[in-house]
């Protein structure tokens, strides 16, 4: 089984600190153990502690990475949800990237582009090449779910992401636009169709943007998360065969 690629929509999902329990085993020397023990730490004990936690997946993290094992050991990807705001999401893509073009006073385009560096890869929304400048389009499902506030729009996946989008494309910074739009009739389901009806709303009042800029500590934080997640994985596949063997030469599972 070849090496995993992280696809930048998850990288997030490997950011956690892990707890001390969940430290990498080659980590955990009795130095460290020593140094975990103790309530106060020197600048050096805690850089080794530091350096073993970057270098370890969180519990959350190695969930993840066994669902990636599951997803190739037998051939699927997962479902699609298909909740009203996802569709949402899909069907008026085209007509938020034209209201951004518009008000941005540029020719954007939906990118059909996916990128690897051999250790994560994506496809992002749109890329616009003259001014390196990236853009993921977001479509709130209705009023009352769309951010006015940065505070609001804010999400550290969505953060981890587009760090990912910034390495493949070698940006130096990528938007993350709320763009608000008309909800297809068939899509608004129990709620008061004034909820979802926008086009009387000025254009500019129905885009939240904010910018993540390029992060060279955080792209080496990804490439050692990711470096872990590939150990794991395989520590995985590796479990999986041993543990589904045929006849004689079957293990016995990890759990007797």
């Amino acid at each position: 089984m070849s090496d995993l690629i992280v696809r930048c929509s998850s990288i997030g999902k490997l950011m956690a600190k892990p707890e001390n329990a969940d430290l990498d085993p080659r980590y955990m020397t009795a130095e460290l153990a020593a140094v975990i023990a103790k309530t106060k730490r020197t600048d050096a004990e805690k850089a080794l502690l530091d350096e073993a936690r970057r270098n370890s997946l969180s519990a959350g993290a190695k969930t993840h990475v066994r669902d990636l094992v599951r997803e190739a050991v037998y051939g699927f990807e997962p479902a699609d949800v298909n909740t009203y705001p996802i569709r949402k999401g899909r069907e008026v893509e085209a007509e938020c990237i034209a209201l951004l073009a518009r008000l941005t006073g540029r020719p954007l385009v939906k990118n059909s582009e996916r990128r690897t560096n051999g250790l994560i890869s994506g496809e992002c929304d749109v890329w616009d090449a003259p001014i390196r400048h990236g853009r993921d389009i977001k479509a709130p499902y209705s009023m009352q779910s769309m951010p006015i506030a940065l505070a609001d729009a804010y999400d550290s996946g969505y953060e981890w992401q587009m760090q990912g989008y910034n390495i493949l494309w070698d940006a130096e910074r990528w938007s993350v636009d709320y763009v608000l739009v008309n909800t297809p009739e068939e899509l608004i389901g129990c709620e008061p169709p004034a909820l979802h009806i926008v086009d009387h709303i000025p254009e500019h009042l129905r885009v939240t943007s904010w910018v993540v800029k390029r992060d060279r500590a955080a792209e080496s934080l990804i490439r050692d998360k990711v470096a872990a997640a590939r150990r794991y994985y395989r520590q995985v596949v590796n479990e999986f065969d041993r543990t589904h063997c045929i006849g004689e030469a079957q293990a016995a599972p990890p759990w007797e």
